[in-house]
């Protein structure tokens, strides 16, 4: 396996954390997130920002996650109010939310209010409840209206997706235990509006989370026997009622198993986490569970030192040298550099795309004493390929001569050719677009920077035209085009 593919490091964090190794998986997920930046991918989505929650969660309990989507929250009003004051009196009544509108997304909620039950903190709690409720109602509205629903969304998919929200916020209401009356209303539109079946998993495990929160366990173990559907939320709530229905009963053993094979099937999710604290919290065979993640985390800590520093600095593993063959080139001679591309890790590295070590090399240019690098950041670099290895070896490296400014870039230093100029290039490995549409040093990335080169005058360029003409018409044929 390559160690540093961010799905290797992913997988890993996997493993370690369904062994309660969640510092350690910490660890490497972040890694992974470096790694897939460096790769130009998306870092920023809701999914593995949720998965570095719960990491923290399983490293270090419930309050950071719950005081990071707090804080996150928080900023999401304030900018909401901000923009209230800010175009108040401009627009019509009612066209800007208030600030309590605006809410987490449905899934971080949900980790909220799991970590809110596992710390114990009954006002995150409520409070969660009831922003989880505000958003399903805000959804709904919308939908409701036709010209706010997504495009393409029919009538019997709307009618589905209202069920699928009351559920979903029945069954928060039933876990949370925070609003009876909010919960009865829901009910009511279920069972009476929708007619949805008693006997439907979702039915089940509202039942069965309102049994155990009125002290009832032995009333919810009968509601959660058979099968609880194929929807995740409704499913993952239906086994964490099942197992506190257990524990509740006198049924440790049993608990623990339920607890245990949620964790483990699902170690870097809100579910999975909430099932290992609880897992910690009751003292289920705690010592050895303990013990377990010790070893691991032990194991994953003998992987070598210069590793960790390989992936977490790139400077560490790959050099990258730029050398230009003189210190004097004529105006309108192409421009050549010597680069030379080293593995100075301790293992083999793939060498292409989608490897460890990028093959593609983009090139800028700065000329005389201009600030800026031209085509780092305006779309004029130069790309060069040296793909011509598959790996390379620890201390091996690869030399190449490469032609630099075939396009654009060239064209303009020999539209200058009037004057001699100073010019110094940067060759960037493992480029990255940037936010604005151009190429630049990813997180990932090495560069390396050539000395100056003096582009002597094109004496040709200093001619008058009558001169030039005179030149060209005596000229031998092999130098005319």
């Amino acid at each position: 396996a390559d160690p540093v593919d961010p799905g290797v490091l992913e997988l890993l964090a996997s493993h370690l954390a369904s062994c309660g190794a969640y510092a350690r998986a910490e660890q490497l997920f972040g890694l992974s997130q470096r790694l897939s930046a460096a790769g130009g991918r998306d870092t920023g989505t809701l999914d593995r920002i949720l998965t570095l929650h719960a990491l923290s969660w399983g490293a270090r309990g419930p309050r950071g996650p719950i005081d990071a989507l707090g804080a996150d929250l928080a900023q999401m009003r304030y900018r909401v109010e901000q923009e209230v004051k800010q175009r108040e009196g401009q627009v019509l009544e009612g066209s800007v939310p208030a600030p309590e509108a605006a809410r987490l997304a449905p899934d971080a909620e949900i980790l909220r209010l799991l970590a809110a039950v596992d710390a114990g903190d009954g006002a995150v709690l409520a409070e969660s409840a009831r922003d989880f409720a505000g958003s399903v109602e805000g959804r709904l509205r919308m939908m409701a209206d036709p010209s706010m629903r997504p495009e393409g969304l029919t009538q019997e998919e709307f009618a589905f997706q209202v069920v699928v929200g009351l559920v979903r916020r029945s069954i928060v209401w039933a876990f949370a235990a925070t609003d009876e009356a909010a919960l009865a209303a829901d009910l009511q539109a279920l069972e009476v509006d929708v007619k949805l079946p008693a006997q439907t998993p979702a039915m089940r495990v509202i039942a069965a989370w309102r049994a155990i929160r009125r002290g009832a366990a032995a009333e919810a173990l009968p509601l959660l026997e058979g099968g609880l559907g194929d929807d995740e939320f409704v499913t993952a709530m239906g086994r964490l009622a099942r197992a506190e229905a257990l524990f509740a009963t006198g049924d440790l053993a049993g608990a623990t198993r339920e607890w245990d094979e949620i964790h483990v099937t699902a170690p870097l999710s809100a579910y999975g986490v909430y099932a290992w604290r609880r897992l910690d919290a009751v003292g289920a065979e705690r010592q050895a569970r303990r013990a377990l993640a010790d070893e691991v985390t032990r194991v994953a800590g003998t992987l070598p030192g210069w590793l960790d520093a390989m992936l977490g600095d790139v400077r560490n593993a790959i050099y990258l040298e730029v050398l230009a063959p003189g210190q004097s080139l004529p105006a309108a001679e192409r421009t050549t550099l010597d680069v030379t591309l080293r593995n100075i890790s301790r293992m083999p590295l793939g060498l292409g795309p989608d490897r460890s070590v990028s093959a593609r090399l983009l090139v800028g240019s700065r000329i005389g004493r201009a600030e800026e690098w031209m085509g780092i950041d305006d779309g004029l670099a130069e790309v060069v390929s040296l793909e011509r290895r598959l790996r390379l070896l620890p201390g091996e490296e690869l030399r190449a001569r490469v032609w630099v400014d075939p396009g654009l870039s060239g064209w303009l230093t020999e539209a200058d050719s009037a004057v001699t100029s100073r010019q110094r290039f940067r060759v960037v490995q493992g480029f990255v677009a940037t936010q604005h549409g151009g190429l630049g040093v990813g997180p990932w990335c090495v560069f390396a920077e050539s000395g100056v080169v003096t582009r002597t005058t094109l004496p040709e360029a200093l001619l008058t035209p009558d001169d030039l003409a005179q030149r060209l018409a005596t000229a031998p044929a092999d130098q005319v085009p």
